[in-house]
C-alpha cells in the first residue's frame, strides 16, 4: 500500500476472513466519513486450481472464506453507511464464473457464487438506493498470477495429460495476452462512477467474447470448446488407446 499512500490516498490494513477487521475499517470509515461509504470495491480474491475430484478442501475453504465470505462480511458491515450515501458495491467477479475452464472448478464455483450473490444482493437493496453490480474480469496483469498452481498428484486420474496441464499453467504464467492493470483501472473508475452502472460489467482479454459465447451458444458446446483446449479430449483418447493395449 506504499505506493498508494505516495499518492496521497488514505490506507487501512484489513483482512476480510476476520470479522473484527472488517468492523475496525468499518469503524474508521464511518467516523472520518461523516457515518457514509459512496463506493464499496471487494477487489481481494486467491486463486486454488486443482482438478474437481481432486481439490484440496482446506485450501478450497480458505480461498472460500476469502473470494466469497469475505465479500459477504464487508457487505454487512457496510451496508448502513452505503444505504446513507444511496452508494454502491462493485464486486470483483471472474470469467472462471461463466466459462467452464479446466483445473478450476473451486475458484470459478466461488465466482459463480459471487456473480449470483451480487445479483441478489441488487435486487434487495434497490429500494434502499443502494446498487450492486458485478464485475466479470478477464484476463488482467495481476500479481494473483505469481501463485502457482499444485502440481498434480502423482496418482493423478489426469497424469496421462500431464503435459497439457503444464502448458496451460506457462501459458497463464507468460501471460501472453491481457489487459494492462492501468487500462483496466481508468476503465474500472469511469464506468463504477457513473450515475447508473448496470448489473454486470465485462472486461479484460476474453471477456467480451465469453459473454457472447454464453448468450448465444449452448452449454454443451462451450463444455465441449473446453474440453478440447484444456485436454480433455486428448485424455480420452489416451485412455482409449491404453484400453485397447490391456486387451491385446
Amino acid at each position: 500500500m506504499k505506493g498508494l499512500s505516495e499518492l496521497g490516498i488514505e490506507t487501512l490494513s484489513l483482512d476480510v476472513t476476520k470479522n473484527e477487521s472488517v468492523r475496525a475499517a468499518k469503524e474508521v470509515v464511518s467516523e472520518r466519513n461523516d457515518g457514509k461509504l459512496h463506493i464499496l470495491v471487494n477487489n481481494a480474491g486467491q486463486p486454488c486450481c486443482y482438478p474437481a475430484v481432486e481439490i484440496d478442501l482446506e485450501h478450497a475453504q480458505r480461498m472460500y472464506d476469502v473470494n466469497v465470505f469475505g465479500v459477504m462480511r464487508m457487505v454487512n458491515e457496510f451496508t448502513p453507511l452505503l444505504i446513507k450515501a444511496k452508494g454502491k458495491i462493485l464486486n470483483l467477479g471472474s470469467v472462471a464464473g461463466i466459462f467452464p475452464m479446466g483445473f478450476t472448478a473451486a475458484y470459478g464455483s466461488a465466482k459463480a457464487a459471487l456473480h449470483q450473490y451480487t445479483d441478489i444482493l441488487r435486487m434487495e437493496l434497490a429500494p434502499f438506493g443502494v446498487s450492486a453490480t458485478a464485475v466479470v474480469t478477464g484476463s488482467v496483469k495481476s500479481n494473483i498470477y505469481e501463485d502457482k498452481d499444485p502440481d498434480l498428484k502423482p496418482d493423478s486420474l489426469y497424469q496421462m495429460i500431464n503435459d497439457q496441464y503444464i502448458a496451460n499453467r506457462k501459458g497463464k504464467a507468460s501471460m501472453k495476452e491481457y489487459t494492462e492493470t492501468s487500462d483496466y483501472a481508468k476503465w474500472f473508475v469511469e464506468q463504477t462512477t457513473k450515475d447508473h452502472v448496470p448489473a454486470r460489467l465485462y472486461k479484460g482479454v476474453y471477456s467480451t467474447r465469453l459473454w457472447l459465447f454464453e448468450w448465444l451458444l449452448p452449454k454443451q458446446f462451450l463444455i465441449n470448446l473446453a474440453a478440447n483446449f484444456y485436454g480433455f479430449n486428448k485424455l480420452q483418447e489416451r485412455l482409449d488407446a491404453s484400453e485397447d493395449k490391456k486387451q491385446l
